[in-house]
């Protein structure tokens, strides 16, 4: 995490606790500091670095939160290859670096990485006109059906769950909400 929320109950709360408070690590990256504040037509309200190993993969899900209803994912490749792939409604696409790539997190998605290790800056931005103006002015990439790996995605999170996880109450209703 770069800039998020103030932590909450369970893992990553940052991302949908709150927004805009800088965590302790930005002060010492001042470059992406200034970067999560211009590069955007808003500063980035919330903002971290994601990795995906080598064969990874993150299950179909829908981000259903208050937060994510009214905020912009966007995603800015930092070490990619063609083997990490994001998957939005059954489409497979890789965001190759060099660019910005907003994505619909109302909708299903997930991710794969056949590849080596991918690293992201994720930011998610504000509902503003002019956010909402510059997301207009890019264009739209369909991606590309994989049945194999839709279905890898597809399978049931549940089944990886511990005997004490699935007794937590409250993480499974969490969870099924997603």
């Amino acid at each position: 995490m770069l800039r998020g929320g103030p932590p909450g109950p369970y893992p990553a709360s940052e991302l949908v606790t709150g927004t805009g408070c800088d965590l302790p690590i930005l002060s010492s990256l001042p470059r992406i500091r200034a970067f999560l504040d211009t590069a955007f037509p808003v500063p980035a309200t919330v903002a971290w670095v994601g990795s995906s190993p080598p064969g990874s993969w993150i299950h179909l899900h829908v981000d259903n939160t208050r937060h994510w209803d009214e905020h912009h994912r966007v995603h800015v490749p930092l070490v990619t290859s063609p083997g990490a792939r994001l998957c939005v409604e059954g489409r497979f696409l890789h965001l190759a670096a060099g660019a910005m790539w907003a994505i619909d997190n109302s909708r299903p998605h997930g991710a794969i990485n056949d590849g080596p290790a991918r690293w992201h800056l994720i930011v998610d931005l504000p509902p503003a006109p002019a956010v909402e103006a510059w997301l207009a002015s890019g264009g739209v990439v369909e991606g590309e059906r994989d049945p194999e790996a839709f279905a890898k995605l597809c399978r049931d999170p549940f089944d990886a769950l511990t005997p004490d996880q699935r007794a937590d109450a409250d993480l499974m209703a969490r969870l099924a909400r997603q």
